[in-house]
């Protein structure tokens, strides 16, 4: 298209008297410039913009004229992942980064509440057409120490070694139309973790989004029935101060409420029972249930705060078991002790049958159990010349601290203290 210099001259000169032209700009009588480089993608499913600031990367520039450039910045967000209601609570956004200004709430943080209960999270798109297919699907990890745990959503059994392309290609997904709302159901699991949410559109392109999956601990009280009484009480509080979730040493200062991410210690020790390497199926019966085949903790026993119990209460029963037969194996006389740590020396005179021997005093039952869930191995000894029971430790050993001798010493003066109606410091205000 040409233009005339005389005519768009005269034109423009008409143009500036009108006011119609605004000052320092020339009229043109070409076809205008529509874009200026590439043309930009565009997503039908998303056909109005909303312009915020940016970076540089985002920019999309209009070149008007050698003069003047229009520069508008947009970002494409589509995903808005929402956590519902918990109790009375207010639906919250669930955002990809905490804001610093809300010091009381984890904006990057979908909860387990203390019933326990997992959230109810519902994903969709912010805006867009109603009428277009979205897939999507869930994916929940927890990588530290000895896990490497997951969760998918719809239900996927990853196989080994999937890298990040195979399971993007290979991990089902589950469509709505549009702006319908997924609903994420947990299939009555307990997991957590990081999270991310992943959706693909119908031209191919994809987004994400990541949060995390943390708990809250239960009210001390309401875990103090769960648990029964005073002998596992103790235990949960010597392991984690009565806390499923929480991070070390901030566990030792002051009780948090959360929420955070499970409690884990260096010796891959988990929640509030600090549980380790627990009996399993094909081990000899009993087992605790709900652990994985090499003895760890199950995922539902990490996320799940009354899991964590449960297990940890199985545990002390077995060890109570092994308390009981460890007392008659003594009595009768045996060639070898069952149940006891490798490591431990079994004295000469213990090898021969004591028709004489004491039982344990409840108290002296309590260290034997105590002692043994923290290392497996025995409190006392039988002192065949004064016949009594004697700890099979001198106290005054470097590192009988760290022994199961200086744990069940520990379980026990919690357990006096609390007897006493002085109990230690974070046990909370009810009396037991």
């Amino acid at each position: 298209m040409s233009e005339n210099p005389n005519t768009r001259k005269t034109a423009e000169e008409k143009k500036q008297k009108e006011g119609r032209l605004p000052p320092g700009q020339s009229l043109t009588q070409k076809f205008p410039v529509l874009h200026y480089g590439p043309v930009p993608p565009f997503n039908p499913l998303f056909p109005d913009f909303e312009p915020i600031s940016g970076s540089e990367d985002e920019h999309i520039t209009v070149r008007m004229d050698d003069d003047t450039t229009i520069t508008a910045v947009f970002k494409w967000d589509p995903i808005k992942v929402v956590q519902l209601a918990q109790g009375e609570l207010p639906e919250r956004e669930i955002k990809e980064e905490d804001d610093p200004a809300t010091p009381d709430i984890r904006e990057d943080v979908a909860t387990i509440s203390a019933a326990p209960a997992m959230p109810e999270l519902r994903v969709s798109l912010n805006g867009g057409r109603s009428d277009v297919p979205v897939e999507w699907r869930l994916k929940v990890e927890y990588r530290e120490g000895n896990r490497q745990d997951y969760f998918f959503a719809p239900q996927w059994d990853q196989g080994p070694g999937e890298t990040e392309e195979e399971e993007d290609e290979n991990a089902p997904r589950i469509q709505r139309i549009g702006n319908q709302t997924w609903a994420i159901g947990f299939r009555g699991e307990f997991v957590g973790g990081n999270a991310t949410v992943y959706t693909k559109f119908c031209d191919g392109q994809t987004a994400r989004k990541t949060f995390r999956i943390w708990g809250y601990n239960p009210p001390r009280p309401a875990l103090k029935a769960f648990l029964g009484n005073l002998t596992v009480r103790v235990v949960c509080y010597q392991e984690s101060r009565f806390h499923q979730f929480g991070t070390t040493p901030g566990i030792w200062s002051r009780w948090n409420e959360g929420p955070l991410s499970v409690l884990a210690s260096s010796d891959h020790g988990f929640g509030l029972m600090q549980l380790t390497s627990l009996p399993a199926p094909p081990n000899e019966n009993p087992n605790v249930s709900g652990v994985l085949p090499d003895g760890r903790p199950g995922v539902r026993q990490l996320w799940n705060w009354q899991a964590n119990c449960q297990a940890g209460q199985e545990y002390l029963n077995i060890c109570a078991g092994w308390v009981a037969t460890y007392w008659q194996e003594v009595h009768d006389s045996v060639e070898s002790f069952s149940n006891l740590a490798e490591w431990e020396a079994i004295p000469e005179d213990q090898f021969r049958a004591h028709p004489d021997l004491l039982p344990f005093t409840a108290e002296q039952f309590r260290l034997e159990l105590w002692s043994r869930y923290n290392s497996h191995g025995r409190y006392h000894n039988w002192d065949v010349k004064n016949k009594k029971w004697v700890r099979r430790r001198n106290s005054s050993d470097p590192d009988d601290d760290s022994t199961g001798c200086g744990y069940a010493d520990k379980c026990n003066k919690h357990f006096n203290d609390v007897l006493s109606g002085s109990p230690p410091a974070l046990w909370g205000d009810d009396p037991q």
